[in-house]
């Protein structure tokens, strides 16, 4: 029982930490409110479990000895990162944003798999629970994950929501997305000097 406590832990702290698709999620929630989100999130965390699953049943070993594989999803990652970060500084929030301005199930499941933060999420836990050697170790720890990614990038739409009181002018909301977008850009722009 202690094992299962460990990776429901796990998986929820990963889950609910800051990182890409969180701060989509959070402007999401901010901008249309938390039903708006739940395509994106329910994308991600189907997405992130996927992952999780291929690692587990081996990829993980061909990466490795694959290494340019890795820096060609390093960049590709990033480059969607910033990508998603410019739909959002762009952004109006006006109320004829269209819904199809959204990132949705799509966005949030490429988003994972391009994601260095999931990639390390999954390989970390893949790793500290020895899940590989087991389909149903994996299984279980994908269920786990999959309850608490849904529960931790949910939490984020719902904080989005919380808070939209705040950026119920079209100009504050315009700064909010510009401040998002802007910092997913950054981010992106440091993650590729970092690769670089």
């Amino acid at each position: 029982m202690s094992e299962i406590l460990a990776m429901i832990l796990f998986a929820l702290a990963l889950s609910i930490t800051p990182g890409p698709v969180n701060v989509i999620t959070l402007s999401i929630g901010v901008n249309r409110g938390a039903r708006a989100a739940l395509p994106f999130v329910s994308g991600a965390t189907i997405g992130f479990t996927a992952l999780l699953v291929v690692l587990g049943l081996g990829l993980s070993q061909l990466v490795g000895q694959v290494g340019w594989f890795l820096d060609v999803l390093n960049i590709a990652g990033i480059g969607f990162i910033f990508y998603l970060g410019g739909k959002i500084a762009l952004s109006e929030s006006a109320p004829e944003f269209t819904t199809s301005a959204v990132p949705g199930f799509r966005h949030g499941a490429t988003l994972q798999w391009l994601n260095p933060k999931a990639w390390g999420a999954c390989i970390a836990g893949i790793g500290a629970f020895g899940v590989a050697q087991s389909l149903s170790a994996l299984m279980l720890f994908s269920g786990v994950y999959l309850v608490a990614c849904f529960i931790g990038v949910g939490a984020w739409a719902v904080l989005g929501q919380s808070i939209r009181r705040f950026f119920d002018s079209p100009r504050n909301r315009r700064l909010f997305n510009r401040c998002v977008g802007g910092g997913l850009m950054i981010l992106a722009l440091a993650l590729l000097m970092q690769a670089l």
